[in-house]
């Protein structure tokens, strides 16, 4: 069976949205590991180490020789009495420094002799270590600036808790969770102690804790970045305009999930302005006539999918018009073969595109002048089509084909759903690109939009076309 093609350009669209759809970032990993649980533990003491605790659950899928974690630092930033606990398992431990981070390296191992590698296992890993200059300590303030997740994450993490321990009481701070869309409850569970639990976090997220605490809560200043000016109104400005800034992501990306709904509805009020047929008073059920005197060519163009554009069944139809006419005469025709042979008859009537027809079968006469349609090569006739089509539009006259079809709808649509095809795309581009409380959702709709867009562009002419009262 030969198929309808609906143009080049649709062929396109098609084929465009298959390679957006490729190309989203896909990721199969063998050996590898999830992160269902970190919980973290910040203790800020008066002298202004930051001692930490992370107690991550590594879900390993595979066989992996370990896993590590990096700390990124900045200025005279320092990691002091790094150590690891690694229940159930038994590890070796391996601590990388650099300018910019520390890797902590952690080589898990089963067995006490440390020769047998963890496969296909959840295991816990604890990282101990003090963070030496975590803390600001201005002239008039004292800043924690902690960042709970970020770039030093490869993996995601479905269920991140942190708590944070201050040098005194949190009636007296200013405290703000950057972006705040990311939390789903953030609590003092004492005077002292803050609790944040995070909603799941993909990989290099950024995840911050910004806490401003007077000065006089630290004793010493021995473990502290001091810094000698005052800060307390530049952080209030920073955090304001920075708030003030998601505000204006997330009315954006309600304006584009608005759009989007918009764009996915579309469709259907062109159809109900272009696509309906027109109501005529015609009741006959059957005819025994046909309405025209239009050649099969010239109904191939306007009945099925792309209106003044013949495919193969115009072909199949001329060339039994010339059947018909008594050009050929069928010698055998079953499932697998149609067996013709030309007659000796006048062809100065016909046509040119009927020509080129009769030629090209000419050249598929055996000895007998029998005519094979099986014998035909697919790429052969492909070419034959392409050329064939120019002798077939010279015929088609397109007066005719609007006397019976208005094509009004399609171009409609067409134009709509190609601009609404790259709305879509930038919408998936943008949303995947950058973080807000609606982003998610402006996805989906993108997604959405750029599928529906794609079919709809590709669709035959005669959906949103209509046939005339003619």
């Amino acid at each position: 069976m030969i198929k309808k093609s609906h143009g080049n350009l649709k062929k396109f669209t098609i084929i465009l949205l298959v390679f957006t759809l490729l190309i989203l970032p896909l990721s199969f990993a063998e050996g590898d590991y999830t992160l269902p649980n970190v919980e973290k533990h910040i203790n800020v003491t008066d002298d202004g180490t930051t001692i930490i605790s992370e107690d991550i659950t590594y879900s390993i899928s595979g066989t992996i020789n370990g896993v590590y974690r990096d700390v990124g630092l900045s200025g005279d930033q320092r990691l002091e009495n790094i150590s690891v606990e690694t229940p159930g398992y038994y590890n070796t431990l391996e601590v990388i420094n650099s300018s910019n981070k520390v890797k902590i390296k952690v080589h898990l191992y089963k067995d006490e002799a440390k020769t047998e590698k963890v496969s296909d296992e959840d295991v816990r890993v604890i990282y101990h270590y003090n963070f030496i200059k975590g803390v600001k300590i201005y002239d008039d303030i004292a800043e924690l600036q902690y960042k709970s997740w970020g770039s030093d994450w490869d993996s995601d993490v479905d269920n991140l808790v942190t708590y944070i321990q201050i040098p005194g009481s949190h009636n007296n701070i200013e405290m703000w969770n950057n972006p705040q869309y990311i939390v789903k409850e953030s609590t003092w569970t004492s005077d002292d102690t803050l609790k944040t639990q995070f909603k799941p976090l993909s990989s290099g997220q950024f995840a911050e804790q910004r806490i401003l605490m007077p000065k006089e809560y630290f004793k010493s200043t021995q473990n502290a970045d001091v810094i000698h000016k005052n800060a307390k109104a530049q952080i209030e400005q920073d955090q304001k305009e920075y708030q003030e800034s998601q505000e204006n992501h997330n009315i954006l990306m309600k304006f584009l999930s608005l759009f989007a709904i918009l764009g996915i509805l579309s469709p259907i009020p062109i159809y109900i302005k272009y696509g309906r047929e027109p109501k005529i008073e015609y009741n006959e059920k059957y005819e025994m006539d046909l309405p025209t005197k239009h050649s099969p060519v010239f109904v191939n163009t306007i009945i099925e999918g792309a209106i003044d554009e013949t495919d193969e069944y115009g072909f199949q139809a001329s060339l039994l018009d010339l059947i018909d006419k008594k050009y050929y005469k069928i010698i055998s025709s079953n499932e697998d073969d149609v067996v013709l042979k030309q007659k000796d008859k006048d062809m100065s009537l016909l046509k040119q595109y009927e020509i080129d027809i009769v030629d090209y079968l000419s050249k598929f006469k055996d000895d007998e002048g029998h005519i094979s349609l099986s014998s035909m090569d697919s790429v052969e006739f492909s070419k034959f089509m392409d050329a064939w089509k120019i002798d077939v539009n010279k015929e088609v006259n397109s007066l005719e084909v609007r006397k019976l079809f208005n094509n009004r709808g399609n171009q409609v649509a067409s134009l709509v759903c190609a601009l609404l095809l790259i709305s879509g795309l930038i919408i998936i581009i943008y949303s995947s690109l950058t973080k807000g409380d609606y982003n998610n959702i402006a996805l989906v709709l993108g997604v959405i939009l750029t599928i529906e867009s794609a079919i709809v562009f590709a669709l035959p002419d005669t959906i949103f076309g209509q046939w005339t009262s003619e």
